[in-house]
């Protein structure tokens, strides 16, 4: 039994951890020594695996993206096809004191958002040794984190970083750095600029100011300091370039062009990625008109807008839906109960297809050759597997009440 000292003790810790930046962090309940340990061991492990893959796809291009900045280049200019914001052009300083350094970075981001989110489901979950050792397993170390972020150097663990603590600072009331954070995001990749309205209006149509007022202060410094060094129209160009890329893998534009197209029988030369932008926008003013009707939590709202974005967008990476990942993750473990289990692999199912993909990327050289055929279907599967989810979120909204914060 503990004395009245010793609770008094307890509840002015647990009250400093809940306002401290660390409580909206990892939540309010301490998580234990070995899963610390094991997390660290994780890092470094994976750092070194990152180092030992080398300057390779994606890396590759920003290496030289980094160095021709540092050499005077403009970062937007198109020769070097740059679609991320002025956050990613930070990380030159890190290239410029070694090479791997922003390599390292990314996947000790990755590390600190799946901390992050095993300490949250751990604080408002009871799970035992073995749910806790998958939970851990699925967050750190995902085969699509593993093959692009470990293996190919792409840095959307920073994006998913950033958006993830927007998330966790919003739940906590902490609007200031909620704004803060999510313009990190969004200057570092603009996939988390459809949360934005989520974040800002309440379901009720209240306005979240203080996270209205940081948001734009950050947004308008960044983009202002770059405008300053690179000039303005050059600034927009990733907006442009996002406009512009064509369909990829994972997209339902790129099974619509490919050899296998239903529109083939009507057109010569199927490609309606025109439609994709379209599309998307339709698809999430939808959410945000549900957002309200239904008065969700920011977090169903945040996974349903980043489904119809990346299920309507044309650029279909495989490590674009990491972000999608981890908050359904998070989404399963918040609201649905153990015995929902069929309900949570339905939901999840969209992940694990991506994750399919992914060690097929890796063991097939890129899904080349003979296997590129895989290339021309894949995308039907993903927006099927999407669609499903998304319905079933959608109904278990429905019938569960939530309560909007």
């Amino acid at each position: 039994m503990l004395s009245d000292c010793e609770k008094g003790n307890e509840v002015r810790l647990k009250l400093w951890y809940k306002r401290s930046m660390r409580g909206f962090l990892f939540g309010t309940k301490r998580v234990s020594k070995l899963d610390l340990a094991l997390a660290l061991l994780v890092v470094l492990l994976l750092s070194v695996a990152a180092v030992v893959c080398g300057i390779s796809h994606d890396y590759k291009n920003y290496v030289h993206l980094w160095t021709r900045v540092s050499e005077g280049a403009n970062p937007w200019h198109r020769n070097l096809k740059n679609s991320h914001g002025p956050v990613h052009v930070i990380f030159m300083y890190a290239n410029y004191i070694n090479v791997f350094a922003p390599r390292i970075i990314f996947v000790i981001s990755w590390a600190i958002t799946s901390f992050m989110v095993y300490a949250h489901i751990n604080t408002i979950k009871i799970l035992n040794e073995i749910e806790k050792i998958f939970l851990f397993s699925i967050l750190f170390l995902s085969p699509t984190f593993i093959v692009f972020t470990v293996g190919l150097g792409t840095n959307d663990a920073v994006t998913i970083m950033f958006t993830m603590i927007a998330l966790f600072a919003l739940l906590k009331g902490k609007e200031y750095y909620s704004g803060l954070f999510l313009s990190l995001g969004v200057m570092h990749k603009i996939i988390p600029i459809v949360l934005v309205p989520i974040f800002l209006v309440r379901s009720n149509l209240r306005i979240r100011w203080k996270f209205g007022l940081a948001f734009l202060t950050s947004m308008a410094f960044g983009i202002g300091i770059s405008y300053y060094i690179w000039g303005g129209g050059k600034v927009l160009f990733p907006l442009q370039m996002t406009v512009e890329r064509k369909s990829k893998l994972l997209s339902i534009f790129r099974f619509l062009r490919g050899d296998y197209s239903p529109l083939s029988l009507f057109m010569d030369s199927p490609n309606v990625d025109w439609l994709s932008v379209y599309l998307a926008f339709f698809s999430i003013l939808i959410v945000y008109a549900f957002y309200v009707a239904k008065k969700l939590q920011p977090l169903t709202a945040s996974v349903l807008a980043l489904m119809a974005l990346l299920g309507t967008y044309k650029v279909g990476h495989n490590q674009y839906f990491s972000i999608l990942n981890i908050m359904i993750i998070l989404w399963i473990c918040t609201n649905l109960k153990k015995s929902n289990w069929k309900k949570a692999l339905i939901v999840y199912a969209p992940l694990a297809y991506v994750d399919l993909m992914s060690v097929l990327y890796r063991v097939t050289g890129g899904i080349r050759g003979e296997w590129y055929w895989i290339r021309e279907i894949a995308g039907l599967p993903m927006f099927i597997l999407l669609m499903i989810s998304i319905v079933t979120i959608v109904i278990h909204t429905c019938r569960n009440k939530e309560i909007s914060v």
